[in-house]
This record gives C-alpha cells, structure tokens and sequence, in this order.
C-alpha cells in the first residue's frame, strides 16, 4: 500500500494495529493460536507453497510426508525450503520483506519436525 493511501485512510478513521513477531514463541501442535497465525498471515502475504500454498497445497504438506513425501524447513527468518518428493528445493521469502523491507520479522526456531504420519494417497 503506498504511504499517501496509507496517511488517507488513517486520516479518515482507519486504525492500525502493530503486529510484532517478538515474544512469540514456537508451538509445537498443528493448528497455532490467534496472535502466531495472525503474524504468519501478515508476514507471509500469500500462499508459499512452489507456485501456491492453497488449503489443497497444506494437506499436501501436511499428509503425503515422509521419505518419499514433501517436507519444509522453517528459518527464523520466515525462510521456508520446501523439498518435494523428487529432492528438488524451493525456496521463499515471506512477502513482506519487499513490501517492509525494515520489519523485524525474525521469530524463534520452529520446534522439530513432527514424525510423519503415514503416507495418505495422493490429493486428486
């Protein structure tokens, strides 16, 4: 959004809450609380799954893991390194940073990677 909006619409009534990745700690179950979700929504901007990062992409994810399955690695940072099943890298950065190049977006480590479940068939 460029400033001059931005001044507009606060000008006109609009408030705008700070989002703040300090004191945010990692958690360790699948589905996070309010105010992490909210950061990653903020931080992220989009989808960032290689090309996309839909619902139908996250049960991808989340399900077909494993040796011979898709899996992430999550930097402080808000890098994400997905590997897909045939060990090739994607690598993303979180919108944000183009958008607010200064935002500290720096988190704590995630927690270790979960054991998979088992392998579900593939989402057709």
């Amino acid at each position: 959004m460029p400033p001059a909006l931005l001044a507009e619409l606060i000008r006109t009534g609009v408030t705008v809450r700070h989002v703040v990745s300090q004191g945010l700690e990692a958690e360790r179950h699948h589905i996070p609380s309010a105010k992490p979700a909210e950061f990653v929504r903020m931080r992220d901007l989009t989808c960032r799954f290689p090309g996309c990062y839909c619902r139908k992409h996250h049960l991808l994810k989340t399900w077909w893991t494993g040796g011979d399955g898709w899996s992430d690695e999550q930097r402080p940072d808000g890098t994400i390194i997905v590997t897909s099943p045939t060990g090739k890298n994607y690598t993303t950065k979180p919108g944000s940073s183009l958008l607010f190049p200064d935002w500290n977006i720096i988190t704590a480590p995630s927690p270790p990677n979960r054991t998979p479940p088992a392998r579900a068939p593939v989402p057709s």
